[in-house]
């Protein structure tokens, strides 16, 4: 015969797997979403990035220069305004952009407003290096040939490429003297020594008169013709003073004995003649001495030597005195400033030298750092346009110089003039020939990027690179943050709570083995429990029936074995009937007033019979004063009977079971105590479950199914009291039912 296979034991894993799995599956799709997001999101900020720098790009090529060539001239033109020889704020110089059609465009003005704004960002300091703008035309060789721009009779500045000269004698340098005759040398000292004691001008005009008629050298007849003109003019003879030095103004070859150009001191002379004459008459000599300023001031710089400063100082003195218009004062400023240009052009080309070699002149741009300060360079060919406007190169080249913080602002103003949106994470760095003109934050990363050239008015350079920048990475991944933290928290209380769905269902379904094993060992135990007495009475009964105990003793002790069996029975079935009730919420109890003395005494006497069948001794010791306890008689019989039989069961024959009943102000304590085998600490708690019994072997030696003490708890916790045990292994047990004095629902 074929033995049956032994049941396996159910186990956890498949269940908790299927709770499991599928939260796995979905935080790893989730999390895989989460990575793929941001992804998509760097993506997305790089191709819009792109799209804003290929766009930028465009309009920087386009609008670039023109925009930093408007700046540096309404830069200058407010600096005009505002210097402290002008009082007149209104009046302004029209600047010309160089190209093609220079002679013909419109000079910049700006309105009151912009020039006060353009003041606070530029200071005093700057402006004279701001006129080196265009001042400086070079040769293919890196040579610089001529500085400055055209000045108009009107003081406007025209460009034209540069028209003065690039260097001068810094010290005066008198020419070689040619040999005089003897007759002209003795007339000649004779008339210097008259000239320059000051005694007897009147023959040292005479002299000079002779000397000229000898027909002496060109160089000294015009030394001669200066020294005689400056004797008239003091002897009051204004009219062939100016005929003199009139004609010496038509020569530019001679000089003073010292070197310096007889053709300015003449012209100097005659307008300052003209501005005493109109002082002391009051005639009305403006156009005159303005037109001879004007001139002055252009021969003056067009022909630099060492006394161009003093000329000039000479001459805002004369037009100071001589109380001339706005025009005049306006243009003789516009003069002094084009000589200090002309003198930072000629300073910034020599500090520079080393960048202008043949090998390096070409259309480029680069920084340089010149009196403290970083310069952007922009070297560009000189072209010339025939009648169907085609440009040819010259071999020319012009040098366009502006400072670092000019073009800073240029650089913003051409952001701002595209009208393009920047998202607010993001930065606009534009790197002009090798320097980043934007400044950028710490750890920026570059999201896209476009070089382009940009194109100057006749040329285009290489160099010129816009960026787009990651500058604030927290506002780009703004939104990616709340979709990953929305999302994580949802997988995150998925898998908490998948978790807490897993270990709740693996203690219940821990328990459930647990209860399953328990009512498996109760029904075994309550089949015993049945069984023996049940085989017991069967027996003797069937003894007593046919006749084959007669002797009235054993049948006596047959009955009472028999009505004992009964009890067993009874007490059994009342109290599997009892938690029954309890597992079904049925179980009522009614609360009345209880004389509970009187019911324990009872209830002991009824044990004592029970306990001496097994030689052993139930005790009653009472302590305190009674009182009044409203309490269901029958429920706490019942506890006390399932504890005193629980410790009879438990005690070794010939022992005593003791049970106490303790009267207190505002509680009542009921113990059962023995001195059993005792209950290990960890078992305390375990041992008021349902269908526990202490350990396999106690099982096999006591009797029970495991629920007396399960509803000896429930009928206490149902009066609002509380059971406790105490006992040690080895020392016997102490339950104690504690009731509150009062009544209880």
């Amino acid at each position: 015969m074929a033995r049956p296979d032994k049941q396996q034991k159910p186990t956890f894993f498949w269940q908790g797997l299927l709770i499991v799995l599928p939260v796995m599956v979905l935080a790893g799709f989730g999390f895989s979403f989460l990575r793929q997001d941001k992804k998509l999101a760097e993506n997305e900020a790089r191709e819009r990035a792109q799209l804003l720098a290929d766009d930028l790009s465009g309009k920087f090529s386009k609008d670039f220069f023109t925009k930093l060539s408007r700046l540096y001239f309404d830069t200058v033109n407010a600096r005009a305004n505002q210097h402290q020889n002008s009082p007149y704020t209104d009046t302004y110089f029209h600047i010309q952009v160089p190209g093609k059609n220079s002679g013909n465009a419109s000079g910049t003005s700006i309105d009151a407003p912009m020039r006060k704004e353009i003041l606070k960002r530029w200071p005093e300091s700057m402006y004279g290096e701001l006129w080196s703008y265009h001042g400086m035309k070079l040769d293919a060789g890196g040579r610089l040939v001529s500085v400055g721009c055209k000045i108009d009779e009107r003081g406007d500045t025209h460009w034209e490429g540069a028209t003065r000269p690039a260097a001068y004698l810094q010290t005066p340098s008198p020419l070689a003297s040619p040999t005089l005759i003897k007759v002209q040398r003795e007339l000649w000292d004779k008339a210097r020594d008259a000239e320059f004691s000051n005694a007897n001008p009147e023959k040292a005009i005479a002299l000079y008169r002779q000397f000229l008629e000898l027909s002496p050298p060109p160089s000294f007849a015009a030394v001669a013709q200066y020294s005689l003109g400056m004797l008239l003019a003091k002897a009051g003879e204004i009219a062939k003073a100016e005929e003199l030095f009139q004609t010496l103004e038509e020569t530019t070859n001679f000089t003073t004995e010292a070197g310096l150009p007889l053709h300015l001191l003449a012209q100097l002379q005659q307008v300052q003649m003209w501005c005493d004459k109109r002082n002391t008459s009051g005639l009305e000599h403006t156009n005159d001495i303005t037109t001879g300023l004007q001139s002055l001031c252009s021969n003056t710089i067009s022909q630099p030597s060492a006394i161009t400063p003093a000329i000039l100082s000479r001459v805002r003195e004369l037009q100071g005195g001589a109380g001339l218009g706005n025009k005049a004062l306006a243009m003789l400023w516009g003069w002094q400033s084009a000589w200090e240009a002309d003198e930072s052009s000629r300073e910034f080309y020599e500090e520079n030298r080393k960048e202008f070699g043949p090998e390096q002149m070409r259309d480029r741009a680069f920084w340089t750092i010149w009196r403290d300060q970083s310069w952007l360079v922009i070297v560009e060919g000189i072209d010339t346009f025939d009648d169907n406007s085609q440009p040819h190169d010259t071999g020319y080249y012009q040098l366009c110089v502006f400072p670092e913080l000019l073009v800073r602002e240029a650089v913003w103003e051409t952001i701002i003039s595209t009208r393009v949106s920047v998202p607010e994470y993001a930065l606009v760095s534009v790197n002009l020939s090798g320097r980043s003109i934007n400044p950028q934050s710490k750890g920026s990363t570059v999201l896209a990027e476009t070089a382009t050239k940009w194109n100057l008015y006749q040329r285009t350079l290489d160099g010129l690179a816009v960026q787009v920048l990651l500058d604030k990475p927290v506002l780009l991944y703004a939104r990616q943050r709340m979709r990953t933290l929305w999302l994580s928290s949802l997988i995150g209380v998925a898998a908490l709570a998948a978790l807490i769905g897993f270990f709740a269902a693996r203690r219940a379904f821990q328990r459930q083995l647990y209860l399953s094993e328990m009512k498996s060992n109760f029904v075994s135990s309550v089949s015993h429990e049945l069984r023996a007495p049940i085989a017991s009475v069967r027996l003797m009964a069937e003894g007593l029936e046919r006749g084959k105990i007669q002797a009235p003793e054993k049948q006596n002790e047959y009955f009472r074995f028999i009505v004992q069996e009964c009890r067993r029975l009874s007490s059994l079935i009342e109290n599997v009937l009892d938690f029954s009730r309890i597992e079904q919420g049925r179980k009522q109890y009614e609360p009345e007033p209880t004389d509970l003395v009187a019911l324990v005494e009872q209830t002991v006497k009824l044990m004592q019979t029970y306990a001496a069948e097994q030689n052993i001794q139930v005790t009653l010791q009472i302590i305190g004063n009674p009182v009044p306890i409203d309490v269901d008689g029958k429920a706490i019989q019942q506890a006390l009977v399932n504890l005193v039989d629980n410790a009879v069961k438990h005690s070794q024959k010939g022992a005593a079971v003791e049970v106490g009943l303790e009267f207190h102000e505002s509680r009542v304590r009921l113990w059962v105590e023995d001195h059993g085998e005792g209950i290990p600490r960890e078992e305390h708690e375990k041992i008021f479950e349902r269908f526990y019994r202490l350990g396999s072997e106690l099982r096999r030696e006591t009797q029970g199914v495991g629920i007396g003490l399960s509803i000896v708890k429930h009928i206490v916790q149902a009066h609002h009291g509380k059971v406790t045990v105490r006992s040690e292994v080895g020392q016997g047990s102490r339950f104690t039912i504690e009731l509150p004095v009062g009544r209880n629902g």
